[in-house]
């Protein structure tokens, strides 16, 4: 959930500096659902290309109630690889494997045009085959490396953050308000730099049980901290509004190069102002183990969960 903050921030300012030709013709009404795929690339630079995506999640916004659902797909899914992978379609891969496939053949075989840049190209192919997969639609696309998150996360300072008494960040967004505004009175809140984020981010070993799916677990309760955090730093306000335009130029400068994302003015704005405001759930696609021992594949329950989340309804948690 870092990702959005991250990303929405960042690309709210591109609006403004980019050419007016490029911008979509067509928005999006606010009243209906959208999802938008977020890519997590593990990559220490702001290379895209042949990177395969770490991090894969759906945004899904809807309204009546409003409500902001985040996906986790394991990245080691098992899934057949759609024809903009190029010798590799028809095999069965790992879907985070669509992205870097994609990336380097550059083609996107859905719109029949060719894409500016390896990072679209990832992007789109990456949506491809998640929506093959799925049988949902993805409306638009964000990918940032993690050196962006990091980076962003040193622009502004760091982040204070609750923990355990094994120094693993948590959420605890009850804890008192003065605990919240003075970490240093409490030893269950503790000042983290990027790298240190990042480093239990990635952990997988030594989580849990070591699979992927207990790696998400983690992801999902440190991003889900380090949203508390925004919110309470109030960079923007529940309308969306900029309220703190020194941090939010040093989110637009650390990410110039670090993001890229297919959202229109529109859509961009109305996620901006659902983060802020909106209640935000987070659900695990659910999987069992592929025949290979290793990776995973999707059966019934999988097939059910998408089939909920085709009709718009509420996700098994």
């Amino acid at each position: 959930m870092l990702l959005i903050i991250v990303m929405v921030l960042a690309a709210t300012l591109w609006w403004h500096i980019r050419p007016v030709s490029q911008l979509s013709d067509v928005e999006t009404s606010a009243d209906q659902p959208r999802t938008i795929l977020l890519l997590g690339i593990d990559s220490s630079s702001s290379q895209f290309e042949a990177q395969r995506s770490d991090v894969m999640m759906l945004i899904r916004t809807r309204e009546n109630p409003r409500w902001i659902d985040i996906v986790s797909v394991p990245r080691d899914s098992q899934v057949t690889m759609p024809k903009c992978t190029g010798s590799h379609a028809g095999e069965m891969d790992k879907l985070n494997a669509a992205f870097a496939y994609g990336s380097i053949t550059g083609d996107d075989t859905n719109s029949g045009t060719v894409p500016d840049s390896p990072a679209a190209a990832g992007m789109s192919c990456a949506a491809t085959a998640l929506s093959e997969a799925s049988g949902i639609s993805i409306h638009d696309s964000v990918a940032i490396t993690f050196s962006g998150a990091t980076d962003t996360i040193d622009a502004l300072g760091g982040v204070d953050l609750p923990t355990d008494k094994n120094g693993l960040i948590v959420r605890n967004s009850k804890r008192p308000e003065s605990a919240a505004s003075e970490p240093s009175a409490t030893p269950m809140v503790r000042h983290f730099t990027g790298a240190e984020v990042l480093k239990q981010l990635r952990a997988r070993k030594t989580v849990a049980d070591g699979s992927d799916l207990a790696r998400i677990n983690r992801q999902q309760e440190i991003l889900g901290a380090i949203l508390d955090y925004f919110r309470q730093r109030e960079i923007v306000d529940n309308r969306g509004t900029i309220q703190s335009i020194s941090d939010f130029t040093i989110l637009l400068n650390t990410l110039a190069g670090e993001t890229k994302h297919t959202l229109g003015i529109g859509e961009m704005q109305q996620l901006l102002r659902a983060v802020v405001s909106t209640p935000v759930s987070s659900a695990t696609l659910p999987t069992r183990m592929a025949p290979d021992g290793v990776n995973v594949a999707w059966g019934s329950q999988a097939e059910e969960f998408w089939k909920l989340y085709r009709e718009g309804i509420d996700l098994p948690r």
